[in-house]
């Protein structure tokens, strides 16, 4: 019990000088606390704030597309589609081959798949950055023979 007690109060000691020193170490030589700025250069008013969080979101397209892809040996359609930054593109696939393919984004290393022959699948894909991205079966020589192609996003 007593050990329990002086063991507190050594615990108790050390908070106390590290408090101390803490204090010691942010005064300056003319006796003043030193400040730091939480957000330099930025107001913190709610008017800033409110302004600034409409632009930002007035300034960001969130729309979403739906596009069927249709793939056989050795093809798929589209060939090409288009997105601007923030767009959300729902691609269903549907394999109307005689083989297994599967649907990748090369650049999000995202697949679907495998689609076997007759079936369909879906593979979200966020358009977070103004580029070309390139999607295919990555299936044997699928994307060699045919099976590929691109969403640019501006």
């Amino acid at each position: 019990m007593v050990s329990a007690l002086v063991e507190a109060i050594a615990v108790l000691a050390v908070v106390v000088i590290a408090v101390i020193a803490g204090t010691i170490l942010f005064k300056t030589s003319s006796n003043t606390t030193t400040s730091i700025p939480v957000n330099p250069g930025y107001s913190t008013s709610a008017t800033t704030l409110r302004t600034s969080l409409s632009t930002v979101t007035t300034s960001i397209r969130q729309t979403t597309y739906r596009y069927t892809f249709v793939m056989k040996e050795y093809s798929i359609t589209p060939k090409n589609i288009s997105a601007h930054t923030g767009d959300m593109i729902i691609m269903n696939v549907i394999n109307n081959g005689t083989q297994v393919h599967n649907l990748c984004i090369l650049e999000v290393y995202s697949c679907v798949g495998p689609i076997n022959p007759g079936s369909n699948a879906t593979l979200v894909f966020n358009a977070l950055g103004a580029r070309n991205y390139t999607y295919y079966s990555s299936y044997g020589q699928d994307a060699y023979l045919g099976i590929r192609g691109q969403i640019v996003v501006t």
